[in-house]
């Protein structure tokens, strides 16, 4: 059975396995874990305060619900680290990978299935610009009327898809790393319980 040097030394930050992501190796995976909960903090706290508009203006409340629970699920997230308690954790972790499942569909979606909808209907609007995407763009913006602008929108949102998606699965491999870390420490502690229980006494 190692000691609890040993068992200390491959927990701390000093065991390289445990770094937080591939881009930083210095940082330990539960200090990463806890900067990604800081900044998704920061950044649905932006969010509910930015909700109070349209609740004033159209008197819709579903971004302020949607901000709420997330901050909610976050909170527990903060208490699965903080507390180092992996169960707490497992709500936020179900939220991202259904956020990178439907992320995935709508970063297809865009990238391929869209250009090409765009392409043929743009072909068949040419002549006549009461029918298609080209309907569409008159109807929201003067600006949006030649091709150029179109393909460079449509680079901006393809860019943007991808971005989001690759941004999600960082924060889902963070937080994963960090729930298999204080999972994995606490079933050894429990191990080393259950076997100091169970060790003979010295007569």
């Amino acid at each position: 059975m190692p000691s609890d040097g040993a068992n200390s030394r491959y927990y701390g930050p000093e065991n390289p396995s445990l770094s937080c992501c591939c881009f930083c190796t210095k940082c330990h995976v539960l200090t990463g874990g806890k900067i990604v909960a800081f900044l998704l903090t920061i950044l649905y706290i932006l969010n509910l305060c930015g909700s109070v508009v349209p609740l004033i203006i159209y008197g819709n409340p579903g971004c302020i619900v949607v901000s709420v629970c997330a901050l909610i699920v976050i909170g527990l997230l903060w208490y699965g680290l903080l507390k180092e308690k992996e169960n707490y954790m497992i709500p936020f972790i179900v939220c991202i990978i259904v956020f990178i499942v439907v992320m995935t569909l709508i970063t297809i979606l865009i990238t391929i299935a869209v250009p090409i909808l765009i392409a043929e209907d743009w072909h068949q609007s040419k002549h006549d610009k009461s029918v298609g995407f080209r309907a569409v763009l008159d109807t929201y913006s003067d600006k949006l009327k030649d091709s150029d602008t179109v393909l460079i929108v449509l680079i901006i949102l393809v860019v943007t898809a991808n971005l989001t998606l690759f941004i999600d699965v960082w924060i889902f491999y963070i937080i994963i790393r960090s729930y298999r870390f204080i999972k994995s420490k606490n079933d050894g502690q429990s191990i080393m319980m259950v076997s100091l229980t169970h060790a003979p006494t010295k007569v």
